[in-house]
C-alpha cells in the first residue's frame, strides 16, 4: 500500500504499526482508503488516497490515469 509518511507516519508509529510488514502495511492502508471514502465518497476517496489535495492544484496531475485505471479494474471485478 502507498501510506505517505508525512501525512500517517505518525499515526502508524503512536498504534505500534510496522509498515515492513505485510499485514500491518496492507491493513493500514486499507483504513486509510476506507475512511477517504467515507468522507470524500468512491472516487474522490480514492484520489485523496492517491495524495490529491483540492487545495493544491498540482497534486491533480497524474490522479486522472490513476483513477482510471482504479475504475477499470473495479468495473472488472
Amino acid at each position: 500500500m502507498q501510506i505517505h509518511l508525512p501525512t500517517w507516519g505518525r499515526t502508524a508509529d503512536r498504534e505500534g504499526i510496522n509498515l515492513f510488514k505485510i499485514e500491518d502495511n496492507i491493513d493500514f492502508g486499507a483504513r486509510i482508503l476506507k475512511n477517504y471514502i467515507r468522507q470524500f465518497g468512491l472516487w474522490e476517496g480514492v484520489k485523496r488516497y492517491n495524495g490529491c489535495a483540492p487545495e493544491d492544484p498540482a497534486s491533480e496531475q497524474s490522479v486522472p490515469e490513476y483513477v482510471a485505471k482504479v475504475q477499470r479494474v473495479y468495473e472488472s471485478l
